[in-house]
């Protein structure tokens, strides 16, 4: 059933880029698929995902108000990437966001699509690494470029908080299986603030 909603949605996203009308069919498609992961999807699992992204936003949340957080970088590549500089973008209005003087959320930057070391030395520039919270994102925890972003800013987060403390700084969303290098590393080294699936 996922599989035909999907299909559906597929061909009527390409419509929709020659036909504005069809927009209304793709989001009634887009809002079966969350209906069917939230109730069927997973046996139901669902629900248990929502309600840990949504246990995770209020501990970010609570961490931002206490000035523990001012920032999120985002590491990932692809539709993992785009999907959250798409979000970003529409509900805090993009770059712009991180360039207001008051802010009710962390400030957010986007890496790990490249291995340009300017891109990264300038966001570490910008940020204070001690109040930075990293969200990488691969299934396999090991898709090149955003594993080297990553890799660069762990080193930094474990230099500055320490090995015991880094991982609380970390919301991995990554395939929950051995197979995922972010997976064992947050079952053998250390405990990550949160893992979700992908």
């Amino acid at each position: 059933r996922l599989l035909a909603i999907h299909n559906k949605i597929t061909s009527i996203a390409v419509r929709a880029e020659r036909e504005p009308s069809v927009y209304e069919q793709l989001v009634k498609c887009e809002i079966a698929w969350i209906n069917y992961y939230w109730q069927e999807g997973s046996s139901g699992k669902g629900k248990d995902d929502f309600r840990e992204i949504e246990r995770l936003a209020t501990q970010v949340r609570q961490l931002y108000q206490r000035g523990d957080i001012e920032d999120i970088i985002f590491l990932s590549v692809g539709g993992s990437d785009l999907g959250a500089r798409a979000l970003h973008l529409a509900l805090r209005s993009g770059a712009y966001y991180n360039l207001r003087r008051s802010r009710d959320a962390p400030r957010v930057h986007f890496t790990g699509d490249n291995f340009a070391p300017d891109e990264l030395a300038a966001i570490l520039d910008s940020i204070d690494i001690n109040k930075t919270l990293l969200v990488p994102i691969s299934k396999s925890g090991s898709t090149a470029e955003p594993f080297a972003s990553y890799s660069f800013f762990k080193d930094k987060l474990i230099q500055a908080l320490g090995k015991d403390r880094y991982a609380s700084r970390i919301i991995a969303v990554t395939g929950l299986n051995k197979d995922s290098l972010l997976f064992k590393e947050n079952e053998e080294i250390s405990t990550f603030l949160g893992l979700l699936p992908v």
